[in-house]
């Protein structure tokens, strides 16, 4: 993920190669009182909108024929690649200014200091909000509840289900999902605090499939089985699974088993 801020009504053009990326998403956004960000707009490149090297090139601005419609409010451009396989090369990207506006000098380092201070209260209150949240449902997954799809919704082809882990000594938690005709999905467990689990994911490029789905355990120890989500010695947690450009809406189901049981 990458973030710039840019200017109200100024045009801006931003280009490059997928490379070993999927798919290329920018959204532009308004900044919320507080915390937060409004979408709005987005616009995704992969191979079907981008040339036979992969380069592409998209423009922002206030006139009707930019590829990004921006606003008065306007204020934070957002860029997300998907890579399928750990060490695919990255997009390569640049972001350039394409009208001759004079740029208006900012603000000296400690008033641009404190919004970002500003902001660090609220921040660190929203995530404990989101790790009480979703450990009020253990050992299930959930579409995504309203007041955290809000805030984690940038990109608009993304639907999101949640879901918590709280498991004893010898117990899994059995996870089977049936994958939808999609652009691409993941899985992920994360601590409590929602930290990454380092290896802790899988997506349709190296989980193990059978038929049109997958089983996943997710467990302190090796069950013995592949698609295992390894919490690293922790007993609870919270679990992401998420699908880009899906055309139907197949919730995951979980239930906790014995590891010396596990089949």
């Amino acid at each position: 993920m990458g973030q710039a801020v840019i200017m109200p009504g100024a045009r801006y053009r931003i280009g490059g190669s997928l490379n070993g990326a999927i798919r290329f998403g920018v959204g532009l956004y308004s900044p919320k009182p507080g915390f937060g960000l409004t979408l709005q707009a987005y616009s995704s490149v992969d191979g079907r909108n981008s040339d036979a090297n992969g380069r592409f090139s998209l423009t922002i601005g206030p006139d009707a024929d930019s590829s990004l419609l921006s606003s008065a409010n306007s204020r934070v451009l957002i860029t997300r690649e998907l890579t399928l396989r750990r060490g695919d090369a990255p997009a390569a990207i640049s972001l350039e200014r394409l009208d001759a506006a004079p740029v208006e000098p900012g603000p000296d380092l400690a008033a641009r200091l404190m919004p970002a201070q500003a902001q660090m209260g609220p921040i660190f209150e929203e995530f404990l909000r989101w790790s009480e949240l979703l450990a009020t449902a253990p050992n299930c997954i959930i579409p995504l509840p309203d007041t955290l799809n809000d805030k984690v919704q940038g990109d608009p082809d993304t639907r999101y289900f949640s879901g918590y882990f709280n498991l004893q000594p010898g117990e899994a938690l059995r996870v089977d999902v049936a994958i939808p005709p999609c652009t691409y999905w993941m899985i992920q467990t994360l601590t409590h605090w929602l930290e990454i689990i380092p290896g802790a994911n899988y997506n349709g490029a190296t989980a193990l499939l059978s038929g049109d789905g997958a089983t996943f355990w997710i467990s302190a120890s090796d069950p013995g089985h592949p698609n295992w989500l390894d919490t690293r010695g922790r007993a609870r947690g919270a679990i992401f699974f998420r699908t880009l450009g899906a055309t139907a809406t197949i919730r995951p189901t979980a239930q906790v088993v014995m590891l010396d049981r596990a089949a």
